[in-house]
């Protein structure tokens, strides 16, 4: 019976020795072969990090604006040897008829051409207008810059403000004056240039506006 006792101890170690191996060894198998290894993070190829880098944000994106003369049109005068570019959306007329209403549309001939900010005026109220207009004068750019000034009694009072000087305008002499109030006064801008056979192109500014200051600044003679 004593050897029957001194077995069962041992006996009992060896049971817990055997759990202990089988659960160890349960846990290793689990750890390896049934849990899950996490995702590994992608890494973006270098074409994509490219294409990030090449696409400007549309927060810094601004807008070119368009220089002068883009889009616009250019009229030429074959009689008097000039042209001037304007916007494509307006038109270069000779006269109007009143009663259709309708522009009559400027040739490459005509003595007399004109450019209205607003067209629609043209047909009920005062336009707006840069106008030049050829005409044979037996007078200098200086005197018929005179002559026309002082022909409206009205703007007599005005005529002090007004700068009058000799100067070149598109290469050619002329006579400019600057600072009239327009309107049913006497013009913002008047340039006479002095051209062949005793002719004159009359240009005239009604009002100091950027546009018919864009206009002017394509002005140019042919010869």
């Amino acid at each position: 019976m004593k050897s029957a006792r001194g077995f069962a101890p041992i006996l009992i170690i060896l049971i817990v020795l055997i759990t202990v191996l089988g659960g160890a060894g349960a846990m290793f198998a689990y750890q390896k072969y049934y849990q899950k290894a996490p995702y590994p993070t992608p890494t973006p190829s270098t074409s994509a990090l490219e294409n990030l880098k090449a696409t400007p944000s549309p927060a810094n994106e601004t807008a070119s604006p368009d220089p002068i003369g883009a889009n616009w049109k250019t009229y030429r005068n074959d009689k008097y040897s000039y042209e001037f570019s304007y916007p494509s959306d307006h038109t270069i007329y000779s006269g109007i008829i009143q009663n259709e209403p309708k522009f009559i549309i400027a040739k490459n001939n005509s003595d007399k051409i004109y450019f209205s900010l607003d067209e629609k005026l043209n047909f009920c109220c005062e336009p707006t207008v840069l106008s030049f207009i050829a005409e044979n004068a037996e007078k200098n750019t200086k005197t018929w810059m005179n002559e026309y000034l002082n022909s409206i009694q009205e703007w007599k009072q005005e005529l002090t403000k007004i700068d009058i000087k000799e100067t070149t305008f598109a290469n050619k002499k002329a006579t400019e004056a600057i600072g009239g109030s327009g309107s049913y006064g006497p013009p913002y801008r008047l340039i006479v240039i002095q051209l062949e056979n005793n002719a004159l192109l009359i240009i005239k500014q009604d009002f100091d506006d950027e546009l018919f200051d864009q206009i002017l600044s394509t002005f140019k003679f042919l010869d």
